[in-house]
């Protein structure tokens, strides 16, 4: 007999050879993971690939190779094949043929009918495919007689291949696959594993599911569920160890030793680089305790060897939240948790296991050691538990925030940060849950085919333009969040609600579900708490109120959220415990506010908090107008008008009908100053709104100067956007930077799309000069001006939405600009030095046209930036600044066929003014042009960040006061920032220098040898790379530098 193998010792002879049988274009991917298998096995493949570089190989020589394995395995998809010259049927039956005839042992594995089809891919092409269809037909049915195939899904393949071949092995061997028989005083011990090893994989197999409104339950198999997940590597040799969230992590890493990984190949991973246990960092409901307990089933139903362990390794799963006794040490809990009833172990089990060694220890959740002092005692027992057992392998699992210094582990745990899923995961996901779902109702056949199209509706939904934000796209990305997306689409009827507002209301109801679940909650701890889950929702809203109260506040310690709750637990008259035992329950049992660590409470999902926030603001505006109309609450959210904090808040509130808060709000929003600065959330309001009320914008434009408001008279509040309203209308000359005082004005894009290009520089100066003859010189008041800017905003609301409305406040509105000899903004805007464009509400400035000098003199930066050389630049528009992922999401949204950013679900990078990122040229490049412009050539980019200046920077010469115009390496802390928060250069461009590279018309060439003189765009050459400008939050000073380039 071949290769009977034990443990990691040496063969005993030749090993096993395995024939791969399988058409070969369809399946060339699946052979290399079923090649893979075969190894892990310790088995030796055999394939056409190996004795032949073609793909129609000879077939003497396929059918020789056939009878002489030792295993035939065949793999059916759709297609059957080449059919030789001269024969009937494919290689691959003739294959068949020859291993039957030879009475070679057959594992056949056939595609299963839930997997998605292509039938221009997928199935056989050409002439005679209708009738290759019937004879695959046949094959299947003729094979099926001779032995049932398995039915693989992609994910599954090479773990059902590796199972099929252990088990056959183990036929070959009699029941064993070591040489190595027990013994005599291990006969009771490999008894007592045996049926531990039967208990563990039924408490860890199913994962239970429950749905709000079906009230669904049905216990599904975790590994039909999982879906495997990536890691990131924190390779530092030093740095923090400490990160609030898995965002926090990346920021802080910033490239700095990191590497991504897949988490099942982690124990090789760690194995290579002389380290044997792992640390599993990750934010809540991101898959830290699924894994543990998929590698609980790895090791039972599969070989240990199939993750890199040692075949003899046997799994022990190990809740840190159930250690109580913090005085004897770590092995009395190992010996405990084996000792449990749950597991009905004979006395002393766990003794003797610990004993018997080869252990692979799985603590879950080293955040849930409350105490910071005990939580890094653990931490040294494990430490000292892995040097006292150099045989067992160790994992410990641990939010972010409860991993600091004090209870980082030692150098021998490889540290790994989960990383969010991929939108191919996550679809993976979805078809893996509803597959669970639907067959575990129904197993019959329709079962599958309803998972399929039920998972197939979802995904499709989820890739419409409303579902393609980055807070929808956060959510789709952590398998927490994603179910319940899945369980409200399944909950109803398979329809996922629209509006965001609902979807959130769903998503909230189904996480509060589970408190109904639980009558009693929190034993052996003292509490015994129920949570009706209308208190949870009554509770939970004022403290997400509370923390969007400051800027970026997404969690808070007990102490600071128990006088919150307090009295929404008081109205709500609950009575089965106090605040703190409301926050501990949500801590232990809700997946909505969660623990991020010991005494840090904070919502799983920003969107959450925000819906939250929207609802109870909803409910005190609508409290304020039963009490006599006042409108305090609605006033004061309007001051935060614009702000993108608040954007999405606002959005959820006036959403919401039955009734609509839009007219209210919107007469508060139409006294800021800030309304007439973001027609870009203006149109996201009117699109988004439950109801429109064309009142408020008629009875702004009645008001006049003769009319004083109150609010007009301290819009002084925000003398900022003030100045800046006025500075627009003051007749300042933008076109001479020597006019500027640095103060007013604002910057472009990182997809810099240059927006509509004159070709006719004095048509454009008359444009923007001439206005309709009145006065562009004159000022007036703040008040005034603030009160024509919103009013301007308003007709184009109305002439949009109600033309009807339009007319006598029209006549007013011109009648009073004329007497008061005023621009009116909403021309002076469009025709003078800044304009929106109307796809993605892109803000274009001006840049008036001139000539420079292009690169760097000899002994400054790079050989690639000479020449230095002249160039004439007509006069164009230019983003003010970067491209923001709120604008690239009406581009997603109008172009479904785009794909997401690599990044837009990283709230590392994903907020609404931050810079949009992970973006490849020609992307930028459609972006641009649906925008109504097209990307700044290099020539314009550098004449655009210099603005007339001739130094090294465009503030100066040397980088001593980068910190106050740029993001870079040394204050960006490792992320982009939102675009606006840095000083501009003198064209008012902001965000030029930094933050994000910024893509370029023009190929890349090594000088300026030959450049175009005119400013236009260098597209020959034989480099088909692009130019890139501005440097980056991640690269040092001599990046910021006005003539540095990249490619």
């Amino acid at each position: 007999m071949k290769n009977l193998q034990g443990g990691d010792g040496p063969p005993l002879g030749p090993p096993f050879s395995v024939f791969i049988s399988s058409t070969f274009l369809d399946n060339e991917e699946r052979r290399k993971l079923v090649e893979d298998a075969i190894l892990r096995a310790r088995m030796h493949p055999v394939g056409m690939e190996h004795f032949t570089a073609n793909a129609n190989p000879t077939v003497d020589e396929c059918q020789r190779q056939a009878r002489e394995c030792d295993v035939y395995l065949g793999i059916i998809a759709h297609r059957y094949g080449w059919i030789p010259e001269g024969l009937e049927v494919s290689i691959t039956e003739l294959e068949y043929d020859a291993a039957k005839e030879a009475q070679r042992p057959r594992l056949m594995f056939e595609i299963a009918p839930s997997v998605r089809v292509d039938p221009e891919k997928d199935f056989d092409q050409g002439k005679g495919r209708g009738a290759k269809r019937d004879k695959l037909d046949e094959f299947k049915a003729r094979y099926r007689k001779d032995q049932m195939p398995g039915l693989f899904e992609e994910s599954k393949l090479s773990v059902m291949v590796f199972q099929a071949l252990h088990d056959w092995l183990e036929q070959q061997q009699g029941g064993k696959t070591s040489l190595e028989a027990p013994k005599p005083e291990n006969v009771g011990l490999e008894l007592e594993i045996k049926h531990y090893r039967e208990v563990v994989e039924n408490q860890h197999k199913e994962i239970p599911l429950a749905g709000f409104k079906t009230r669904l339950r049905v216990p599904i198999d975790l590994e039909e569920l999982y879906v495997p997940l990536q890691a990131m590597l924190d390779l530092r040799g030093t740095g923090d160890a400490q990160f609030a969230d898995a965002a926090d992590a990346e920021s802080k890493l910033g490239g700095q030793g990191a590497t991504e990984i897949a988490l099942i190949d982690a124990f090789r991973d760690a194995l290579a680089r002389k380290r044997r246990n792992l640390v599993i960092l990750g934010d809540p409901g991101s898959g830290k305790t699924t894994h543990l307990k998929r590698l609980v089933l790895a090791c039972l139903r599969q070989d240990p060897s199939w993750l890199g362990l040692p075949d003899d390794t046997l799994p022990v799963f190990l809740p840190l939240r159930e250690l109580e006794d913090l005085h004897h040490g770590i092995d009395a809990f190992i010996e405990k948790t084996l000792d449990s009833p749950h597991l009905n172990m004979p006395q002393g089990f766990g003794k003797r296991l610990l004993e018997r060694g080869h252990l692979l220890l799985l603590f879950d959740g080293l955040d849930e050691v409350s105490d910071p002092k005990q939580r890094a005692k653990v931490a040294r027992w494990i430490e000292g538990a892995v040097k006292a057992r150099p045989d067992c392998i160790s994992v410990v699992t641990c939010r972010f925030a409860g991993y600091d210094e004090d209870s980082r582990l030692d150098v021998s745990f490889l540290e790994l940060h989960l990383r969010p899923m991929t939108q191919e995961q996550s679809e993976c996901f979805i078809r893996n849950w509803y597959k669970a779902v639907e067959t575990g109702l129904d197993p019959t056949p329709s079962g599958a085919i309803k998972a399929a199209e039920k998972a197939d509706e979802l995904i499709e939904r989820l890739r419409e333009p409303d579902a393609r934000s980055t807070r929808m796209s956060e959510m789709t990305r952590n398998p927490l969040l994603l179910a319940n997306l899945c369980l409200v689409h399944r909950d109803r009827g398979g329809i996922l609600p629209k509006g965001r507002h609902e979807l959130y209301d769903e998503c909230v109801s189904v996480l509060l579900e589970l408190w109904r679940q639980n009558k009693s909650i929190g034993q052996g701890k003292g509490l015994s708490v129920s949570i009706p889950a209308q208190t949870g929702r009554r509770a939970l809203q004022p403290a997400a109120l509370w923390l969007h109260g400051v800027e970026s506040r997404t969690r808070a310690n007990a102490e600071e959220l128990v006088p919150v709750l307090e009295p929404a637990l008081k109205a709500a008259q609950w009575r089965d415990g106090d605040a703190k035992q409301f926050l501990q329950t949500i801590r232990d049992e809700s997946g909505l506010l969660t623990g991020w660590s010991h005494g840090a409470y904070g919502f799983m999902h920003l969107g959450f908090q925000e819906y939250l926030a929207a609802c109870e603001l909803r409910r005190l505006a609508l409290a304020e107008a039963l009490e006599g109309g006042k409108r305090d609450t609605l006033a004061t959210l309007a001051g935060h008008y614009g702000e993108s904090w608040w954007n999405e808040v606002i959005l959820l509130l006036l959403a919401q009908g039955n009734p609509s808060l839009f007219a209210p709000f919107m007469t508060e929003a139409l006294k800021q100053a800030s309304f007439a600065e973001d027609s870009a959330f203006l149109d996201l309001i009117l699109e988004e709104t439950a109801e429109f009320s064309a009142v408020p914008f008629v009875e702004l434009l009645r008001q006049t100067p003769d009319t004083p408001n109150q609010a007009w008279v301290d819009v002084g509040s925000k003398p900022a956007l003030v100045r800046d309203e006025v500075n627009r209308h003051s007749g300042r000359d933008r076109r001479n930077p020597d006019s500027m005082d640095g103060s007013d004005l604002e910057h472009p894009s990182s997809l810099d799309s240059g927006g509509p290009c004159g070709n006719d520089e004095d048509n454009i100066n008359s444009t923007a000069l001439e206005g309709d003859g009145l006065d562009p010189t004159a000022k007036t008041s703040n008040a005034n001006q603030v009160l024509l800017a919103n009013q301007a905003a308003a007709l184009r609301v109305l002439q949009r939405l109600a033309p009807d409305k339009i007319e006598p406040q029209v006549t007013v509105y011109v009648n009073m600009t004329a007497r008061l000899k005023v621009f009116p903004p909403m021309f002076a805007i469009a025709a003078s030095a800044s304009l929106t464009t109307q796809n993605g509400g892109v803000e274009l400035l001006l840049i008036p046209g001139g000539r420079f000098m292009m690169g760097s003199p000899d002994g400054e930066g790079n050989d690639d930036e000479r020449p230095m050389h002249e160039v004439n630049i007509r006069t164009f528009y230019l983003g003010h600044y970067p491209v923001t992922n709120e604008e690239y999401a009406h581009f997603l949204e109008a172009n479904p066929k785009e794909r997401q950013p690599a990044y837009w679900a990283d709230r590392r990078f994903n907020q609404a003014r931050q810079p949009v990122v992970g973006v490849d040229w020609e992307e930028a490049h459609r972006f641009a042009q649906w925008a109504g412009g097209r990307l700044p050539t290099e020539a314009e980019w550098e004449y655009a960040v210099r603005a007339g200046t001739t130094s090294r920077y465009f503030w100066g010469e040397s980088d001593t006061a980068a910190d106050e115009y740029a993001w870079y390496r040394a204050n960006s802390q490792s992320t982009t920032h939102p675009v606006g928060e840095k000083r501009h250069n003198a064209f008012g461009l902001y965000d030029m220098a930094g933050n994000v590279w910024e893509w370029l018309q023009d190929l890349w060439h090594d000088n300026y040898q030959s450049a175009p003189g005119d400013g236009s765009a260098w597209e020959y050459g034989m480099n088909d790379r692009r130019v890139i400008r501005g440097g980056s939050w991640f690269l040092e000073p001599e990046a910021l530098r006005s003539a540095y380039r990249l490619r």
